[in-house]
């Protein structure tokens, strides 16, 4: 287990050294951002426009804001993914240190696991940066938090998939 972190925190630092992880964690905060005000503009105008004509049914933020939100963010995740994952093993044997990797004392398994949860762990990083966006709609809204979590929940995992399939796709690559 020890290995695997510390493999996990070589690849991670590698995200941080390079500009790779700022650039993937601004323009995915952007994006995120975006929709975000799309989304929340159109409730605030549906919302306004059903006061002005008198309905009084209840706006569910939850419904109409947050689910199609999240569907956003999971396409908008099959575009970042591959950006974590393209670097994986490519970037090892493309610099010529995979034959340290493969000579070392550790096993395979734990080489694939710490680079596949360091591009995990670099998603979930990227995820909480969307957090600051949802702390605006808490505070002035009041959506239900069980259904949020369920679906960031689904979405790391969603990623965790998807990132296992690109570190594959990542070791039959040479640069």
């Amino acid at each position: 287990m020890r290995n695997i972190w510390i493999i996990c925190r070589k690849e991670l630092r590698s995200y941080f050294v390079s500009p790779v992880a700022y650039i993937l964690l601004v323009m995915f905060a952007v994006i995120f951002g975006f929709f975000f005000w799309n989304s929340l503009g159109y409730f605030v105008n549906m919302a306004m426009e059903a006061t002005m004509e008198g309905e009084q049914f209840p706006m569910n933020v939850n419904e109409q804001v947050l689910r199609p939100l999240l569907a956003n963010v999971n396409v908008i995740g099959l575009f970042f993914i591959p950006l974590i994952t393209m670097r994986l093993f490519a970037e090892e044997k493309r610099s010529g240190t995979i034959e340290l990797l493969t000579t070392s004392p550790i096993t395979d398994a734990q080489v694939i696991i710490g680079k596949w949860l360091s591009a995990v762990t670099m998603y979930a990083l990227m995820l909480l940066a969307t957090v600051l966006d949802l702390l605006f709609l808490f505070k002035f809204g009041n959506p239900d938090w069980k259904p949020l979590a369920i679906g960031y929940l689904g979405l790391l995992l969603q990623a965790g998939g998807l990132i296992a399939i690109g570190t594959f796709v990542s070791t039959t690559t040479k640069n």
